[in-house]
């Protein structure tokens, strides 16, 4: 009879073990339905390229310029709904910055256009921690940004596999939090031009198996070579280089976002959007 009860005891015990670790793994009901929403707004159901525009605000060091800001970023944040009509707004900056674009973002809900979803962008795993999440999703904030590879670029697809596990367990945090955490890959120059579409699918399923979820989105960061701009000569201004191919069913399922660095001046940022 004894043993009876231990047995019973013990695997109470386990069932107990089995539903908290299952409860600790699980992403929070925010995220599943943050995950339907950025699905909503990231998706192109007529398979056109869509615009998602990322904003860097730096941090204001001074009262007056706080202020400023504030005004700033509410204005800002208006006209990425109304006139860009942008479809998510991935946001650089502080928290206390996001909370602000994502308050007036709030203030449309019920209204057309809606607001739109909210991805916080921090310069690395290290610069947000839990209580940072949990300020961003308690002001409305979707998702959160998680460059793979310590921001370096990579040559094959295989190398996602040595992703830190740092950043796996920092994606899972984000995901009990309430936040969708959304990885980007920077390919290196030779690697992003050979990319077939065979190649997209692979890079997305080694991300999902690395991280242990099937992510919302996964971005593509490529860097386009140095090129000179003539503003006398058009014929001049034609980049060549090749972005990588993304089929079309993947698209349906994972929407891929790309993103290209260019730099700044000489009217490279209008070249490279128009292109």
């Amino acid at each position: 009879m004894a043993a009876s009860i231990t047995l019973i005891s013990l695997l109470l015990t386990l069932r107990l073990l089995s539903s908290l670790t299952s409860a600790l793994s699980a992403p929070s009901p925010l995220a599943e339905q943050n995950a339907s929403r950025l699905k909503e707004a990231l998706y192109s159901p007529a398979g056109k390229l869509t615009l998602s525009p990322e904003i860097i605000i730096p941090e204001p060091s001074d009262p007056t310029a706080i202020l400023l800001q504030s005004s700033a970023v509410k204005t800002l944040s208006e006209r990425i709904r109304t006139e860009a009509k942008a479809n998510a707004a991935w946001i650089h900056g502080s928290v206390t910055a996001v909370q602000t674009f994502c308050s007036e973002q709030e203030q449309a809900r019920g209204n057309f256009p809606g607001p739109v979803p909210v991805v916080y962008c921090p310069s690395s795993s290290n610069d947000c921690t839990a209580e940072d999440m949990e300020s961003l999703v308690g002001s409305g904030a979707a998702g959160i940004l998680a460059t793979l590879s310590k921001g370096e670029a990579i040559s094959t697809a295989e190398e996602i596999s040595s992703v830190d596990d740092d950043v796996t367990s920092w994606c899972s945090l984000a995901l009990k939090t309430g936040l969708q955490p959304i990885p980007e890959i920077i390919l290196a120059d030779e690697l992003a031009g050979s990319l077939v579409e065979a190649d997209i699918s692979t890079i997305v399923e080694q991300v999902s198996s690395k991280l242990g979820f099937d992510p919302v989105s996964v971005v593509l960061t490529v860097n386009p070579p140095v090129f000179d701009i003539d503003d006398d000569d058009d014929e001049g201004d034609t980049i060549t280089f090749s972005l990588p191919q993304v089929p079309k069913a993947l698209g349906k399922t994972t929407p891929i976002i790309g993103s290209v660095r260019v730099a700044a001046g000489e009217n490279r940022i209008n070249k490279e959007t128009a292109r």
